[in-house]
């Protein structure tokens, strides 16, 4: 028996994981800040009190930047494992029951692919509203450039 490392369904759960956080992060408007509640990333909207609210749940960047830096590499070891799922040739399945598989992994990949392009807009309202922080910039600047790698 084959054991795999990460079976297709564990890939899956990721992949609707990080599609999901993604489409949070390509909605991130100018003025809005990000927190992490219940291991969830969410979106602060401005308000008049959210600076002491962020205070008060002790809401900070750094959990924020350690957040979606992982949820970047996991992406690419999701692309990663997606390309090696669908170009790899099990004996045990039929051909046209492999043309499926790898059909159906390149066009996740090719989706997920898409979702992190899109999301580049939201990152880039997120260093709008950082604008004098040189560090937060940098940051995204470094995920961008992850994201513009996976073509």
């Amino acid at each position: 028996m084959d054991t795999q490392i990460y079976p297709k369904d564990d890939i899956l759960n990721k992949y609707d994981s990080v599609l999901a956080i993604l489409n949070i992060i390509k909605s991130i408007d100018i003025n809005e800040k990000l927190y992490i509640e219940d291991a969830k990333l969410c979106r602060h909207p401005y308000s008049s009190t959210r600076a002491l609210t962020r205070w008060w749940n002790n809401y900070n960047r750094s959990d924020c930047q350690k957040f979606i830096t992982e949820v970047y590499e996991e992406i690419s070891e999701i692309i990663i494992l997606m390309t090696s799922i669908s170009t790899k040739t099990d004996l045990n399945v039929k051909k046209r029951r492999h043309k499926k598989i790898k059909k159906a992994y390149k066009k996740r990949k090719d989706t997920l692919i898409a979702a992190c392009g899109e999301s580049k807009k939201g990152l880039l309202h997120l260093m709008m509203t950082y604008n004098k922080d040189a560090n937060i910039s940098e940051f995204i600047n470094n995920i961008l450039s992850i994201i513009d790698k996976m073509d």
